[in-house]
């Protein structure tokens, strides 16, 4: 299957489906509003294609952009919008070249070298965080805004605030002029 073109325009949120929070996250994927992306992980969840491959016909039919995280034949098979490297995928300087031109690249970034690392290979986007504490990890130091801000100026590539965002301290994100918006998990529970 060939990748679509670029979207036009990234969403302004983004759901990271998580296997141990969400075991099956395509009840929210159903629930999901237009203008939110969705970024499908579940990297060792058994019959994990089958579960992406649900994913991806849940997006379509809602229109919602979604992206496949660190396996490219499986975005690709599935029509993806593109794919999404945690930062721990892209140590290897040979992952992103490959990449279809037509794909939206994300990429997960902890601190200002991986940002680097990152645009070298060719993200279009960072996820950068946590900002705030997460409960996907709880032991991980968070950026806080100062943090958030200082990373979100060391690039110009689009980036989203990442861990940890609530309802409420979404309020007190900055926005950055490269801000395209937000990504989490815990947002978008009912």
């Amino acid at each position: 299957m060939t990748p679509p073109q670029k979207i036009k325009k990234l969403p302004s949120s983004i759901y990271m489906t998580d296997q141990d929070r969400h075991p099956d996250p395509l009840s929210i994927v159903k629930n999901l509003t237009p203008g939110t992306g969705v970024i499908i992980r579940h990297y060792s969840t058994p019959g994990r294609e089958e579960l992406v491959q649900k994913i991806a016909a849940v997006c379509k039919q809602q229109k919602l952009p979604f992206w496949v995280a660190n396996d490219m034949a499986l975005a690709q098979r599935v029509g993806a919008d593109g794919v999404h490297f945690p930062e721990w995928a892209f140590s290897d300087s040979n992952v992103f070249p490959a990449i279809d031109p037509g794909w939206i690249v994300f990429a997960s970034a902890h601190n200002i070298p991986a940002i680097k690392r990152a645009e070298i290979l060719g993200a279009d986007a960072l996820l950068l965080g946590p900002v705030f504490a997460t409960a996907s990890h709880p032991d991980r130091r968070t950026l806080g805004i100062s943090g958030f801000l200082e990373m979100a100026a060391a690039t110009n590539l689009l980036v989203y605030a990442l861990g940890g965002i609530s309802h409420e301290n979404l309020k007190e994100l900055p926005a950055p002029k490269n801000l395209a918006g937000y990504a989490g998990i815990s947002i978008f529970e009912n």
